[in-house]
C-alpha cells in the first residue's frame, strides 16, 4: 500500500484558494461569452471594451441608457480621464438603440458581476502571492514553470497547487501521470 501525503496547512489552504479562483476565472469568461454573444448579436465592434475597467464603464452607460455626446463625454472625462472619439461614440449610441429592455436589464447586470469577479480574483491571487513570498522552494518552482511559453501565474499556480511538493515524484514518469 503507497503512504498518504499529508500536506501542510499553507499548501491546503493554498490549493482551496487556487481551486476557487479557478471557479471565479470560469465564471467570468461564461458572463463575458454572454456579452459578445450580445455584442455579436448587436453587431457591437468594439469587443475589447471587456478587457479595460473603462470600457465596463462606458458599458455599463450604454445600458442604463445614458448615452448620448453630451453624457458620454462628460462621463468619459470625469470616470475615466480620457476624451472619447466621435466614431466610438456613434457606435456606442447605436448599440445602445439595438438594446431592448430584456437585453438591457440583464446587460446591467453583467457588467457589475464581471467587475466583483474580477476583484475577488485578484483577491484570491494574493494568496500565493503570500505562499511565494514565504517559501523559497515555491518562489524557485514558479520561475520555473513561468518560464514556459504559454504558462501564466494562474497556471503555474495551478500546476504547483495539484503537485503540492515535487519532491514526491522520485522520477519524472511518476510526475506524468
Amino acid at each position: 500500500m503507497k503512504p498518504s501525503i499529508i500536506n501542510s496547512r499553507e499548501i491546503l489552504s493554498f490549493h482551496k484558494a487556487n481551486h476557487q479562483l479557478f471557479k471565479l476565472i470560469n465564471d467570468a469568461t461564461k458572463i463575458k461569452q454572454r456579452i459578445n454573444q450580445l455584442f455579436h448579436q448587436k453587431e457591437f465592434k468594439y469587443k475589447n471594451f471587456l478587457n479595460t475597467r473603462s470600457g465596463l464603464h462606458l458599458l455599463d452607460l450604454v445600458s442604463s441608457r445614458m448615452v448620448n455626446d453630451t453624457t458620454l463625454s462628460a462621463a468619459a472625462s470625469k470616470m475615466l480621464h480620457q476624451t472619447i472619439d466621435s466614431e466610438l461614440k456613434e457606435v456606442l449610441c447605436e448599440f445602445q438603440s439595438r438594446l431592448d429592455e430584456t437585453k438591457r436589464i440583464s446587460f446591467r447586470n453583467e457588467g457589475p458581476q464581471l467587475r466583483l469577479l474580477r476583484l475577488t480574483m485578484d483577491r484570491q491571487r494574493l494568496v500565493y502571492y503570500a505562499v511565494a513570498k514565504k517559501n523559497p522552494k515555491f518562489q524557485r518552482y514558479m520561475k520555473l514553470l513561468l518560464s514556459i511559453p504559454g504558462v501564466g501565474p494562474d497556471n503555474a499556480a495551478k500546476i504547483l497547487a495539484e503537485i503540492a511538493d515535487i519532491s514526491y515524484f522520485p522520477i519524472q514518469k511518476h510526475l506524468m501521470k
